[in-house]
């Protein structure tokens, strides 16, 4: 009989699980819904890859600097759950841990760290902080520190943000609703591969919006040409949708002596190959119109 009771009592389901559904429903509709009073958003580009170890995080610190150094005001943002390397690479070293979370909570303006070049930085989640997509703490999280962002108009230019791989659902909410989104790729081959399957997979919508390629270590352009001939050519054949060029940037020494010294190369080492080929994606990226953004 105690048997039996447990099971209907599973198929009549658990009220209070229904009752926190709704509320989670109710609470992210208000959200959406409530008016904003600051102005035009920033600009939202987010940096991405297929895979780990491709170079986004350096190229997100490298690229908000150089863009500061063109005149925009950047806030760069460390959404990359996995890894969280965007404070050290700005050479950050007094900073509140888990500092995007807490934004995701409180106004963002309490979690903004002054970063080289003048930018902006909200550093990392730490790995494991995001909690899973089925928690409504994490949708309604994703959602607030959208809106957070959207805020900034007032503030800045640019928001760029580093996704990292983009594996969990509070980072690809993000690339979704993205005004643009720079996928970083190598030319190894497996780097090549893993960048084609995350567009099929995850970004078939960001390139209904503006989705670029960016090559990392390519050992000159004919390299890297050949890297997003490929792509797109996978693209064009088996998802009907294409991606463009942003640009590429060499092997260069200059990214890990920056690294390892916690200086963005485009500042330690200006005239470096790297550098250069960086300030030449930010004025791409300054000059490129901006495409309507998808709700």
């Amino acid at each position: 009989m105690p048997e039996l009771t447990r099971v209907r009592r599973r198929k009549a389901g658990n009220p209070m699980i229904d009752q926190a559904t709704e509320l989670r429903k109710l609470v992210l509709r208000a959200m959406r819904e409530q008016p904003f009073s600051t102005g035009p958003p920033p600009r939202l580009i987010a940096v991405t890859s297929g895979t780990h170890g491709v170079g986004v995080t350096t190229i997100a610190v490298n690229l908000s600097v150089a863009m500061a150094e063109l005149g925009s005001r950047v806030v760069l943002v460390d959404v990359d759950s996995d890894r969280s390397d965007v404070a050290a690479l700005c050479g950050l070293k007094d900073f509140q841990p888990r500092a995007t979370s807490q934004a995701a909570r409180r106004d963002i303006h309490e979690v903004l760290h002054r970063g080289p070049a003048g930018i902006l930085v909200v550093p990392g989640l730490g790995a494991g902080d995001v909690p899973p997509s089925t928690l409504s703490v994490g949708d309604i999280s994703g959602e607030r520190l959208q809106r957070q962002l959207s805020t900034l108009g007032r503030h800045a230019d640019v928001v760029i943000l580093d996704l990292g791989s983009g594996g969990r659902e509070f980072a690809r909410r993000f690339s979704a609703t993205a005004d643009e989104v720079l996928l970083v790729t190598t030319p190894d081959n497996g780097a090549v591969m893993d960048a084609y399957t995350r567009i099929k997979t995850d970004l078939t919508q960001a390139a209904n919006q503006s989705l670029r390629l960016v090559v990392n270590l390519a050992t000159d352009e004919l390299s890297a040409v050949d890297v997003h001939r490929r792509i797109d050519d996978s693209c064009r054949k088996f998802i009907e949708t294409t991606i463009d060029l942003a640009g590429h940037i060499p092997q260069d020494a200059a990214t890990i002596r920056g690294a390892a010294h916690g200086i963005p190369f485009v500042l330690g080492e200006p005239t470096s190959a790297a550098s250069q080929a960086i300030g030449k994606l930010a004025s791409h990226i300054g000059l490129a119109p901006r495409r309507a953004r998808i709700a």
